[in-house]
């Protein structure tokens, strides 16, 4: 009776089987389809919204970096239009007094067989006499070796006929001496001294460049100057004017300021030029030049914020602004850019965005749409199979339970046997799981378990944590030049070395490719940086076999408390990658 009873209900789980093989394709295989698409929809919402979030951030840092190259770039250009003023000079003034001579010879050809040397050289006089520069400060001037005054500015005409050959500038010096002995020795060339001015109290000098030249006849010679700041401020002004031309054809506008706060030029508030914002009681301008002076007086070079009328929306905005000094000057060159640039630009990107994630979304949901269609045929025809294939295994269980129980008994001891097979492969695996098989270090599966444990730790017991991410400078130029022989020797010798440098209770494990991943315990972030130090000399002193040092790239971070790993394993990339930026065999924390 309770044989017959165990069959019956025997017969109906077999059936309950059937049912569930034969419809359950039906079900789980379109179902199966489904959340595939939900996930890969969910999935490209979230990529989208990242994406977004990155927009206006990525643009900042390119607009940072722009308007630092623009300012860089205009630095040098003044650097290089100061450093050729002197330059400039000497060619002005040379010259100058080369056409004087040509002059005084052409005269001194025409009249000398027919009027007196004393006529000539009056001819030759007043010739010159109108030939001024500068509102009068440069003229030419003839002396003979003696020291006598023939030509001589206005202010100085009572000297002329005189001997002036004792003349001492402000620094002692006997200039009309040393310039009477350069042209009997060399015939011309070029002197700095101190001579007075037209205008100014004649017992003041001022520093000039002369030029003179002997004329070849009558022992005279010419001569010209400059004063120096009146060359300079002729170069600033001309230079200033070459600026403004140039930041007419940018969207950005330069200012240039100097060092006491005068604006020397602002092109989108001419009227601001030849102020001393530094004079200003109140005001946004007064603290843009705290701010100005700040980064002048610490770095020479550096970004500052502040809100300032934006002369395309004619609104106050907020504007980012990059500065630096000239070197060798008083000037200050700043140009930036407004917030509502990059508010424009970020809405262009998104709308680009969004139109593009809305045709992905479209071509997702209609994939769905017939992927799931086809899951519903294909289910119909493996429910067929596997409802006919039930059947069959049906019969073939009934034949074979009776061998089973035959081979239930030796099959005992061989499971034993292969149980303990097993058990040893498990071991062999976890080792090889753990290993990476070229270098020896910890697997990357390996080291993040490590890492996993390590956090865990930290924030349980306090303890502290660094972390170094290590990349091979230029790998790929070694696996190219000397091929992946050559490149898997460097990286075991590499081990090898960073091994030398850690202690028993660091870890080193291989992350992926020529990347790293160091993990010191119980070590503070300068103790860490130190370490990294000593292995970066040891590195860069070793003989790897190849035509230039081998140098490393670090990431260096300490961990935080309740950090997740990925936010702590992120910032250890991103150092990473601006040690990459910056030039490469650094470790930047």
């Amino acid at each position: 009776m309770s044989s017959k009873k165990q069959q019956n209900t025997n017969i109906i789980n077999e059936n309950n089987i059937g049912t569930i093989l034969t419809f359950g394709p039906f079900i789980f295989i379109p179902l199966t389809v489904l959340l595939f698409s939900l996930l890969i929809i969910n999935t490209s919402n979230e990529s989208f919204k990242k994406n977004v979030e990155k927009v206006e951030q990525n643009l900042h840092h390119t607009h940072r970096k722009t308007i630092k190259a623009q300012v860089e770039s205009m630095v040098n250009h003044i650097v290089y239009h100061k450093s050729i003023t002197k330059q400039d000079m000497k060619k002005r003034i040379k010259s100058r007094v080369n056409n004087a001579i040509k002059i005084a010879k052409a005269i001194e050809t025409k009249y000398r067989d027919t009027k007196s040397k004393k006529e000539i050289q009056e001819i030759i006089i007043e010739a010159l006499r109108p030939m001024l520069w500068n509102n009068g400060e440069s003229f030419i001037w003839i002396l003979d070796f003696k020291g006598v005054f023939y030509l001589s500015p206005k202010y100085l005409k009572h000297l002329e006929g005189s001997s002036i050959i004792d003349f001492k500038d402000a620094n002692g010096k006997e200039i009309i001496k040393d310039e009477i002995k350069l042209c009997k020795n060399e015939g011309e060339g070029f002197l700095w001294d101190t001579f007075t001015r037209p205008g100014f109290d004649k017992t003041k000098q001022f520093k000039q460049l002369a030029f003179v030249k002997s004329v070849g006849f009558y022992d005279w010679y010419m001569g010209s100057s400059e004063y120096l700041d009146s060359a300079t401020k002729s170069a600033d002004k001309i230079l200033l004017t070459s600026i403004s031309k140039i930041d007419a054809m940018n969207s950005n506008y330069f200012y240039i300021v100097k060092r006491d706060g005068t604006m020397l030029l602002h092109s989108a508030m001419n009227e601001m030029v030849g102020k001393n914002i530094k004079s200003y009681k109140e005001g946004i301008a007064k603290n843009i030049y705290k701010m100005i002076y700040d980064i002048f007086r610490d770095n020479n070079s550096g970004y500052i914020t502040y809100d300032w009328d934006n002369p395309k929306t004619k609104k106050d905005e907020k504007k980012y602004t990059y500065i630096q000094a000239v070197p060798n000057s008083d000037w200050i060159v700043a140009t930036g850019y407004y917030e509502s640039t990059v508010k424009d630009e970020v809405a262009k990107q998104s709308r680009e965005l969004y139109e593009a994630h809305n045709m992905k979304l479209t071509n997702l949901v209609f994939g769905s749409i017939i992927l799931l269609i086809v899951s519903l045929f294909i289910s119909y025809f493996v429910s067929r199979f596997i409802k006919k294939s039930f059947e069959n295994y049906q019969e073939e269980i009934t034949a074979k339970a009776k061998e089973l129980k035959v081979l239930n008994n030796s099959l005992e001891s061989k499971v034993k046997e292969r149980t303990k097979e097993l058990m040893q492969a498990t071991k062999d695996l976890e080792k090889i799981a753990k290993t990476d098989y070229l270098t020896k270090a910890h697997s990357r599966y390996s080291i993040m378990e490590v890492l996993k444990h390590e956090i865990h730790r930290c924030n349980r017991h306090k303890t502290i944590l660094s972390l170094a991410m290590v990349d091979i400078d230029f790998f790929k130029r070694i696996n190219d030049i000397y091929g992946h022989d050559k490149g898997d020797f460097v990286l075991v010798e590499l081990v090898k070395l960073l091994k030398l440098n850690l202690r028993d209770i660091d870890y080193i494990g291989r992350y992926g490719g020529e990347e790293f991943l160091l993990l010191m315990p119980d070590t503070k972030i300068a103790g860490a940086k130190s370490t990294i130090e000593r292995m970066m000399k040891s590195i860069s002193e070793y003989d790897f076999g190849l035509d230039k040092p081998l140098t490393i790239s670090v990431g260096l971070v300490e961990y935080e408390e309740n950090e997740s790993i990925d936010i702590f394993l992120k910032r250890a990339d991103t150092l990473l990658y601006e040690s990459k930026e910056n030039g490469r065999n650094l470790v930047t924390i």
